[in-house]
């Protein structure tokens, strides 16, 4: 019988696209190299689709390539080498549970937060690798733990939030000079996880839950908000922080009622205000008691856009709502109540932790789900889901997106559950996890692209701001680890290789 003998060049493009889909990486490249036909197929983006929905599992026909890419390869080859996926560094200097990392905003060093007392500043040498700059022991100022930790806009001052009793927490503030750092202020700030942030490069908010007792007022608690004001070169302020000097004026306060809660946790400052309040009620301003407005406090607020978001509660004293408050210079002149905030997003679960993105258009919040159509109770909280969700919200129109990023667990009841962190980059986030691996995710894919594997739970994550190649995790088995890319490790080592080939001339 004769036959026909069917040449490579007679092979459809198709069928060959499909060989080369079963083929490693290192094959697909050295076929490319044959001849030209071969090194278009190679390249094209039909294959390259293929690959990227198969290795990160996303559905090929959902997926839309990110805009701005050049092509698919481009996408895997981003996702493969620019991803903080390889361990380079462990550290154990903390003796208990690593609660938090926070990189400053020049990226050239990040604080831990520990319940072993100690907060530690790390700075990152030529190679990113970690070194011990600065430890501080807040036992001795009668905290328990430190909590978290955040620098101000120009890195000139340290933010560390404490815990001192089950309820109560501090704020205290440090100076930043170089490897040097000296606590100038502390402020009472309870419940403890409000945890405060920056308003300006000297001005923070803190909390404290207080009883009310002015005219007309409910005689219950209050969640009030305080905005205060260091000055780095007056002498230190430590020694009373409940009448701390620090405090300059009532912004808000929250009023309990049966209906709404008077928490606010997890203070967040944006620049997000110009939405329309939900509240049916006016404001209770209190004409008889006025304070006198903080010159510094009414011009950042008259000359920013603030928008304090929070978590809140209702009905059960597990946070499960987002709350978004406009804060403006009025706010410094009269003593200002509310009954609840500007909008409120129900997230229909326990949440555990939120971050704005780089450009803060986005808030990304884990939740804990709630069963279907539970009923809320002020004793017992409602049982919760093992699976966090991810969800994120759109701070241009304060909605929640369809969106849902998966994959991480968490094990503690409703009761129990505390805050796994989260940290958004501009292509990637991150979150810790309690089944022990922390992960990150890519933000236009929603898809997993790397595991941060630790012995314990891991509370926290985070990227460098300048660099997100580069991320660090810390875990209740008190590790600190630094993760970076493969194509950052592989441009370091050609840095060191250079400048050794220097060196021996």
């Amino acid at each position: 019988m004769g036959g026909h003998l069917l040449l490579w060049e007679d092979i459809p493009e198709p069928v060959l696209i499909r060989i080369l889909s079963y083929c490693s990486l290192a094959d697909i490249a050295a076929v490319a190299s044959t001849c030209t036909r071969w090194s278009q197929i190679s390249n094209s983006n039909a294959l390259w689709r293929g690959l990227f929905c198969r290795n990160l599992k996303i559905k090929y026909k959902e997926v839309k390539i990110k805009p701005g890419s050049a092509s698919w390869k481009a996408e895997y080859y981003r996702l493969y080498y620019n991803v903080p996926a390889v361990c380079t560094q462990e550290i154990y200097e903390h003796t208990n549970e690593v609660l938090h990392v926070a990189f400053s905003n020049e990226g050239d060093r990040f604080v831990t937060s520990s319940k072993d007392g100690y907060f530690i500043v790390w700075r990152l040498n030529t190679r990113l690798d970690a070194v011990l700059e600065f430890k501080e022991n807040m036992t001795r100022y009668g905290w328990i733990y430190t909590w978290s930790t955040k620098f101000n806009n120009n890195d000139s001052l340290l933010m560390v939030s404490g815990v001192c009793t089950e309820v109560d927490g501090e704020i205290a503030i440090f100076k930043c000079q170089g490897s040097k750092y000296s606590m100038i202020c502390k402020v009472a700030n309870n419940p403890y996880d409000i945890m405060g942030d920056w308003v300006s490069q000297n001005h923070f908010f803190s909390g404290r839950l207080v009883r009310m007792h002015r005219p007309g007022v409910f005689g219950g608690p209050a969640g009030v908000l305080y905005m205060c004001g260091v000055d780095p070169d007056q002498p230190p302020d430590i020694d009373n922080p409940h009448t701390s000097s620090v405090i300059k004026n009532v912004i808000l306060s929250l009023l309990f009622t049966e209906e709404n809660s008077f928490y606010m946790r997890y203070l967040i400052v944006t620049n997000r205000n110009l939405f329309q309040s939900d509240r049916d009620e006016e404001m209770l301003i209190d004409d008889e008691n006025e304070q006198i407005p903080d010159p510094d406090c009414y011009k950042i607020l008259k000359d920013n856009q603030i928008c304090l978001v929070f978590l809140t509660n209702c009905n059960t004293l597990a946070p499960h709502q987002l709350g978004f408050c406009k804060i403006g210079p009025q706010n410094t002149h009269k003593l200002i109540d509310i009954r609840r905030p500007d909008k409120v997003i129900e997230m229909h679960g326990h949440i555990i932790g939120m971050s704005l993105c780089p450009d803060s258009e986005l808030l990304y919040v884990n939740v804990r789900r709630w069963p279907e159509n539970c009923v809320l109770s002020s004793v017992d909280p409602p049982a919760i889901a093992q699976e966090i969700e991810m969800r994120i919200v759109d701070l241009k129109t304060l909605t929640l997106l369809d969106t849902v990023i998966s994959g991480h667990r968490a094990f503690t009841f409703s009761m129990d559950a505390f805050y796994i962190y989260i940290d958004v980059g501009p292509d990637l986030v991150c979150s810790g996890s309690e089944d022990r691996i922390g992960r990150i995710w890519d933000r236009h894919y929603n898809c997993c692209v790397a595991k941060l594997e630790h012995k314990e739970c891991v509370s926290s994550c985070a990227f460098s701001p300048i660099n997100q190649q580069l991320a660090v995790s810390v875990s209740d088995d008190f590790s600190i680890k630094v993760w970076k890319s493969k194509a950052l490790i592989k441009k370091l080592n050609t840095e060191q290789a250079s400048d050794k080939n220097y060196l021996s001339l």
